[in-house]
C-alpha cells in the first residue's frame, strides 16, 4: 500500500510537488455540502432549485513527534498556496491515485447485475502516480457533472483493467455524459474555502506537532481538467522532474483556467 500524498503545482511553471505522509494520517472525512435552495407554493408543496453539489474534506494527523520537521516545513510551505488560491490534490494511497473519465456510457442496471464500464484511455492522473493501478474489491465512485445534477455512486470493484471495469452494483443514475471513475479516496481537486482556519500546524512548544486542513472538493474542477482539451487518458500533466512548458505539459492550475472557459469553474492563484 502506498503513502497518504498531496500533489500541488505551487508555480504555474514549476513542476509537480509532492508531500508523504509516511506515517498516515489520523482522520480524513469527506461530507457533502450540495447548493440548493428550497420555495413553497400556497399548497405548501416544496420545490427545489438545485445548483451543484461540493463535499467538505479535513484532513488532518493528531500528532507527530518535532523530529519530522521536514514534514512540519512542507506543511508550512503550501499555507502560502491555498491562501491565494491555489489547489492540490490529495490520495490517501499513492499507489491508487487513479481517476479516468469513462469512454462509454454507463447503462443503468437491474439488480443483481455487476456492470462493466469502459475507461479505455487510462489514468488521467498518470503525471502523478506512473504505477497507480487498482484491483478487484477496492472502492471506487462514479460521478456525474451538472448534466446529470451532480449523481454519485460509491461501489466497490469486481475486477479491474487498464482498459475497463467490472462493478460489483448495479449503476442506479443516467448519465447524459461521460461520468468520472475514481478511487474512493482520491480526490483530484481540492481549494481551501473562505472562511477555514489557515493555520496548518499546531504544536505543544515543538515537542508534538498536529496538522489540520479544511478543504472543499467540487467535481466541475475535475471536469473542467479533462474538458480542457477532451482529454480521454492521461491528462498532460507536469510530473515532478519536468519544468516549464515542456512538450506542452501545463500545471493544474493552467489546465482549470483552460477548461473554466467552457464549465464557468474558476480556480488557481490570481
Amino acid at each position: 500500500m502506498g503513502s497518504p500524498t498531496i500533489y500541488l503545482y505551487p508555480a504555474e511553471s514549476g513542476p509537480l510537488r509532492t508531500i508523504t505522509f509516511d506515517r498516515g494520517i489520523s482522520r480524513f472525512d469527506v461530507t457533502p455540502n450540495p447548493q440548493s435552495e428550497d420555495v413553497y407554493g400556497g399548497d405548501q408543496l416544496p420545490s427545489r432549485a438545485f445548483f451543484g453539489m461540493r463535499y467538505n474534506v479535513f484532513i488532518s494527523v493528531e500528532k507527530y513527534v518535532g523530529g519530522d520537521q521536514a514534514l512540519e516545513r512542507a506543511i508550512h510551505r503550501i499555507e502560502a498556496h491555498l491562501a491565494a488560491g491555489g489547489v492540490i490534490g490529495f490520495s490517501l494511497d499513492h499507489a491508487k491515485t487513479w481517476a479516468a473519465q469513462l469512454t462509454g456510457l454507463p447503462a443503468v442496471g437491474a439488480t443483481g447485475s455487476h456492470p462493466i464500464v469502459h475507461h479505455g484511455g487510462g489514468n488521467g492522473f498518470l503525471a502523478w502516480s506512473s504505477a497507480a493501478a487498482l484491483a478487484a474489491d477496492d472502492e471506487v465512485v462514479l460521478e456525474g457533472d451538472y448534466q446529470s445534477a451532480y449523481s454519485r455512486e460509491e461501489t466497490r470493484l469486481d475486477a479491474w483493467a487498464s482498459h475497463q471495469s467490472t462493478l460489483e452494483d448495479p449503476v442506479w443514475y443516467e448519465y447524459p455524459t461521460m461520468p468520472l471513475l475514481r478511487y474512493r479516496w482520491f480526490l483530484p481537486v481540492l481549494y481551501q474555502p473562505q472562511g477555514a482556519s489557515t493555520a496548518l500546524v499546531t504544536t505543544d512548544y515543538r515537542l508534538n506537532y498536529g496538522f489540520g486542513l479544511q478543504l472543499e472538493y467540487c467535481p466541475s474542477a475535475v471536469f473542467a481538467l479533462f474538458s480542457a482539451g477532451g482529454y480521454r487518458g492521461a491528462l498532460p500533466l507536469r510530473s515532478d522532474t519536468i519544468i516549464g512548458g515542456n512538450s506542452g505539459l501545463a500545471s493544474m492550475e493552467q489546465f482549470l483556467k483552460i477548461g473554466s472557459k467552457t464549465s464557468s469553474t474558476v480556480f488557481g492563484r490570481t
